[in-house]
C-alpha cells in the first residue's frame, strides 16, 4: 500500500463537489442523493471514523516510519474530525475556492 496526499492536497475523489475538505455534511448529502437511508449513512460514517482512529497504531505495528505515520495520522485525524462533527468546517482561507471573474464580451 502506498500513501498519496493527492495532487495539490486534494483527495483522490471529490464528495458532492468538495475535493479538499469533505465533511460529514458532504457525505450525508451524497447519501441522500443516492437514496441511502440517513441512519445507515450516519452509522457507517461513525464506524469508518472509529476504524480510522486506530490507523496510526496499525501503521506503527507494521513498521511504517514515524515521520510517515505522523503525516498520515495528522491528515486522517483531520478527516475524522470533520466527519464526526455535525458542523460544516470551512476550508482555511488560503484554500477556499474562488469563482473565476468572467471576461467581458467584446
Amino acid at each position: 500500500m502506498t500513501f498519496n496526499q493527492g495532487p495539490g492536497g486534494y483527495h483522490q475523489t471529490s464528495v458532492m463537489g468538495e475535493a479538499r475538505h469533505p465533511s460529514r455534511a458532504s457525505l450525508l448529502a451524497l447519501a441522500k442523493a443516492c437514496d441511502v437511508d440517513a441512519a445507515f449513512a450516519l452509522r457507517t460514517i461513525d464506524q469508518v471514523c472509529g476504524v480510522a482512529q486506530s490507523l496510526e497504531s496499525l501503521l506503527d505495528s507494521n513498521g511504517v516510519r514515524r515521520a510517515t505515520r505522523k503525516t498520515i495520522g495528522d491528515l486522517v485525524s483531520a478527516n475524522v474530525a470533520r466527519c464526526l462533527s455535525s458542523a460544516v468546517t470551512p476550508a482555511p482561507a488560503s484554500r477556499k475556492r474562488v469563482a473565476p471573474t468572467p471576461k467581458p464580451r467584446a
